[in-house]
């Protein structure tokens, strides 16, 4: 019984027991059948299945009397499911440690920078790329690691004693790897439960000899094992001829990845050609094991994933079958022939290509032997309608109706279905891109020293280069993933929205509504309020420290004073006179600023002009009501000039020293019937 644990015995041990677990892995997926599944897949997405190929028609039989042709409805259907899934780009969101306005900046940059990655370093490609694997193989894997080789050289640090060594900034390396590039512990149920992981990646033999001169003779000696080759790897690299096998540039390295456990504290991360030589061995750099797996669906009892598309197999066959059977009827049965008596002395050279002539004393009986049965059809359209059927994938999502009585409504509701039975692949795919996207601002964090550029999109889509350090993403804790509404993928949806919201007055201007019909895309509605709440949240954080922060005149006042009522909202700020003086100083400013500025200026904003405030009660002269007229001016005051005088006092009237009635305005005459108008006939007479 052995005493040591595998993933930490030395170096030269682990290679060679890294090499068992490898063949210990191919031979599973053999003795599984999973390998002559997978091939089988793989070959009819490709149009080439054995004798059958898409391409072309392929004659077989002891005298080429049969005609092979394949109908490959198989890569049409695993298409469209690949387009339901992805043609929603799943939008992601960027979280803080802390609600502070540097931590909130930072989650806008952050999602910025990934976004970018996903758009210029092509990850978004190699998600989708990840799908289409999972639908083929069962199961895909994508592995994002941080390649020191990657990105612009450093200058020489000629005080580490690394004189002429070229050292690079690093940037994160993605790519995709099948379930045979991607070797894991087959015995484990839940995939969440691997302890390791070991992915093999081709690399050029004399960039890696440049990288270890200490074994540069080994590496260049190593070759590529071409029965392996044969067995485990598809495409048309596996018919590279045995003459030009020495000449292989690129030979096959081991990456074994182990996560901190208890029986190594720290991690493992291995590299190895061979059982024997081995090339770097240290503690995992990475906060989790790499690797991200998306699978259309779990496989129970098994930590392998489980595709619909393998149902689809056996059916593709039958229409295969069917299809060459109706080529090779056609073909031999399907050419004219020309009946003549003996002794006709008719010409064959009179005959065109591809006729046959038939002498007979008596015309032959004829026999249809290219007619197609209805049956024939019949099957046909079956097969066809079942692996539709157990696809998800139904005839309206392929664009063919054959109901022209079918309402819009009901279309939509089979496009929905369509979807939602393939809601386990879509939900992997959503979670794919999330761990993706932490993948990325993680390795940004840890490993990003070096300032480093990305186009980021910023107002209405307008460019900027932003420079960053990892140090520019510390507060972001993690990503979080969101599926996009599929309405606004369609041109009519984005159509609809655009218009909704020009309804509602959410749209202020054309370029807006341009944006949203273009793109689907809502950021430019909301990207102005964003950029005021982050500024009002940092003058609530200046005003908490014993700031006073100055005030803009265009200024969203009434929602800054709203926002600033957030400082003293709870009992235990209002206790600090300073921090309420403060506040009550800077909604004050907000204010005085609103009442003095331009009111056309303020109408533009889309803000009321306040009226003009109205002096303290205890300020007002003496015998002076709130809004009435000014007392008469008192013995001494200087006269007020010519037509400002105060009316005289009122005498007489109703009551004696009370004031007159105001008289009413003169209302005009009816014009219908030029009667004077009063309030109780309107002019119109008694």
């Amino acid at each position: 019984m052995p005493t040591e644990y595998w993933a930490a015995l030395p170096p030269d041990r682990l290679a060679s027991e890294l090499e068992r677990k490898v063949k210990s892995y191919y031979d599973w997926v053999l003795n599984s059948g999973r390998l002559a599944r997978w091939r089988a897949g793989y070959d009819t997405y490709y149009g080439n299945r054995g004798t059958h190929k898409s391409y072309q028609v392929q004659a077989a039989g002891e005298k080429g009397e049969l005609s092979f042709l394949m109908d490959n409805e198989f890569r049409n259907l695993v298409q469209h499911l690949l387009v339901l899934t992805t043609q929603s780009r799943p939008a992601i969101e960027c979280t803080a440690t802390n609600t502070d306005v540097k931590s909130q900046a930072q989650t806008i940059l952050g999602k910025g920078i990934v976004e970018y990655y996903r758009r210029d370093a092509k990850v978004d490609n190699k998600m989708k790329q990840a799908a289409e694997v999972s639908l083929i193989f069962d199961q895909a894997w994508m592995f994002q690691e941080w390649d020191t080789t990657k990105g612009p050289a450093l200058p020489e640090m000629d005080s580490e004693g690394l004189q002429g060594v070229i050292i690079h900034e690093g940037d994160v390396k993605s790519r995709v790897r099948t379930p045979l590039q991607a070797f894991v512990d087959f015995t484990v149920v839940d995939r969440d439960d691997d302890d390791w992981r070991c992915v093999v990646d081709p690399i050029n033999k004399y960039d890696l000899a440049a990288q270890f001169p200490e074994k540069a003779a080994d590496i260049l000696n190593c070759k590529r094992d071409r029965v392996q080759d044969a067995l485990f790897r598809f495409g048309d690299s596996q018919f590279v001829p045995e003459e030009l096998g020495s000449e292989d540039v690129r030979i096959d390295v081991y990456t074994f990845f182990h996560r901190p456990s208890p029986a190594l504290p720290n991690g493992r991360i291995f590299q190895s050609i061979n059982g024997k030589l081995w090339l770097y061995d240290g503690d995992l750099p990475y906060r989790q094991l790499p690797g991200r797996r998306i699978c259309p669906s779990e496989q129970i009892l098994s930590g392998a994933g489980y595709s619909n598309t393998n149902d689809l197999l056996g059916l593709q066959d039958c229409i295969d079958a069917l299809v060459s059977a109706a080529v090779t009827n056609m073909t031999n049965a399907g050419i004219n022939m020309l009946w003549t008596k003996p002794g006709s002395n008719f010409d064959y050279e009179e005959l065109t290509n591809g006729m046959s002539l038939c002498e007979a004393e008596e015309k032959p009986e004829v026999i249809q032997l290219a007619m197609l049965k209805p049956e024939f059809f019949t099957l046909m359209n079956f097969l066809i309608q079942r692996m539709e059927a157990l696809s998800g994938v139904n005839s309206v999502a392929r664009g063919n109706v054959t109901d022209k009585n079918m309402s819009g409504a009901a279309m939509a509701l089979l496009q929905s279905m369509a979807i939602q039975f393939n809601s386990g692949l879509q939900q992997s795919y959503t979670n794919l891109v999330e761990d993706v996207s932490n993948d990325l601002i993680w390795l940004l964090q840890d490993y990003a020293y070096e300032p480093r550029i990305a186009m980021i999109a910023g107002e209405t889509k307008k460019w900027m280069i932003k420079e960053f350090t990892g140090a520019h993403l510390d507060k972001i804790h993690r990503v979080f993933c969101q599926v996009s509404n599929p309405l606004a993928n369609t041109t009519s949806g984005k159509l609809t929205i655009a218009d909704t919201l020009l309804e509602k007055g959410l749209i202020k201007t054309a370029d807006q509504y341009l944006q949203v019909l273009e793109t689907g895309n809502l950021e430019p509605l909301i990207e102005d309020d964003v950029t005021d709440l982050m500024q009002i949240k940092a003058e609530n954080e200046a005003i908490a420290n014993g700031e006073t922060p100055p005030v803009m005149v265009t200024d969203i006042h009434p929602r800054h004073v709203l926002g600033h009522r957030r400082i003293t909202a709870d009992p235990e700020s209002r206790k600090d006179p300073e921090l309420v003086k403060r506040a009550n100083d800077h909604m004050q400013m907000h204010i005085d600023q609103m009442r003095n500025t331009d009111p056309g200026l303020l109408m533009m904003l889309g803000m009321q002009p306040l009226p003009p405030p109205l002096p303290p009660p205890g300020m007002l002269p003496p015998g002076a009501a709130p809004g009435g007229p000014p007392p008469p001016p008192g013995p001494g005051a200087p006269a007020l000039p010519p037509g400002n005088e105060p009316p005289p006092p009122a005498t007489g009237g109703p009551a004696e020293g009370l004031p007159a009635a105001v008289p009413g305005p003169t209302m005009p005459d009816n014009a219908l019937t030029g009667q004077p108008w009063t309030p109780e006939t309107g002019g119109l007479g008694a």
